[in-house]
């Protein structure tokens, strides 16, 4: 879990143009007025029925982000969405897309 200061509050409105998207999710991209880094996990019940699959896939990218962090410059607030693809792939694999999505953004 993260931080309080971490996570994503509610309220936070994102548009088209800030987002990056890849096989298994999508991120949209905010700034914020603090030197924070903010982060939030949506994975919706189209991915799978099951809670705890969906409590997992959570934990996998928690974990990814945590180690590249540092990538992401601070002031933003990203809101990952997660798209049914990513059910069946390894922990690796997600870590390997969210380091090139963090590339990416910056």
């Amino acid at each position: 879990m993260f931080k309080k200061g971490q996570r994503l509050p509610k309220g936070i409105r994102f548009t088209k143009e800030n987002q990056i998207s890849s096989n298994f999710f999508l991120i949209k991209i905010a700034e914020n007025k603090n030197d924070s880094k903010r982060f939030g996990i949506i994975v919706s019940k189209r991915v799978d029925k099951r809670a705890v699959v969906r409590n997992k896939i959570k934990r996998q990218i928690r974990r990814c982000i945590e180690e590249n962090e540092k990538l992401v410059q601070s002031g933003r607030d990203m809101l990952i969405i997660v798209r049914p693809n990513i059910k069946d792939t390894q922990t690796e694999e997600i870590c390997d897309s969210v380091n090139k999505m963090f590339k990416k953004i910056k």
